[in-house]
């Protein structure tokens, strides 16, 4: 399991009740869950592969499920140190990074190359691979990606009945702030209002669609 705050279960009161951990018990399999808050796309990336070189073993039989967080999230790795970097961080490296560097088209080029690198290296590894997006159903119209990719119908908010339309905010390029805003007002059921993270209900729905897509 790769992935963000999401998968990792910020905000419960015991992270055992996180989603992975309940999909790895209805399942029957061991969880290597590697998922971690504020993380991006690109450090998930990272971490699969770290996971490869360092721990991966070729008796074993996995099946990887990548949780997405928003792409306009990235990190910076320098001399071993991570700065994990969202729009709305105020440390000094990602205010430059968005202002300066950051553009809609190399995030999607980074996404792009991101997905297949992970499909690619999955299939070499004969790993069965199984892609679900956090927040907003995806949208591939920008993408060249294979047709064979495991992706999820929806979104993780969608299942709990809560997905922010992008295209209904301003500011298309800062779809979190947007989310925040919808957990607010309408979250209360499934989700932490205070920084919207699905509470122990919002997991174990969660939980539940999940294992009958990979099931499927």
């Amino acid at each position: 399991m790769f992935g963000d705050s999401w998968p990792a279960g910020a905000e419960l009161e015991n992270r055992q009740d996180r989603f992975p951990v309940i999909m790895a018990k209805i399942l029957n399999v061991n969880l290597i869950d590697l998922s971690k808050d504020g993380t991006s796309i690109g450090y998930g990336v990272y971490a699969f592969l770290n996971f490869l070189s360092q721990q991966h073993n070729p008796a074993e039989n996995y099946r990887l499920l990548f949780c997405l967080t928003e792409p306009q999230r990235d990190f910076l790795l320098d001399n071993g140190n991570f700065t994990h970097m969202t729009v709305n961080s105020k440390n000094s490296k990602s205010i430059i990074y968005y202002k300066h560097i950051w553009s809609q088209d190399q995030m999607l080029h980074d996404l792009q190359k991101n997905l297949l690198l992970v499909a690619m290296i999955s299939e070499l590894y004969k790993i069965p691979c199984y892609f679900v997006q956090n927040w907003h159903t995806p949208s591939w119209d920008k993408l060249w990606l294979p047709l064979n990719l495991n992706f999820y119908k929806s979104s993780l908010a969608k299942i709990l009945d809560l997905e922010a339309n992008v295209e209904d905010f301003p500011d298309e390029n800062e779809p979190e702030f947007d989310f925040f805003y919808q957990c607010k007002i309408n979250g209360q059921k499934y989700i932490h209002p205070s920084t919207c993270h699905p509470n122990k209900l919002g997991h174990t729905v969660i939980a539940k669609h999940l294992v009958e897509w990979i099931k499927t």
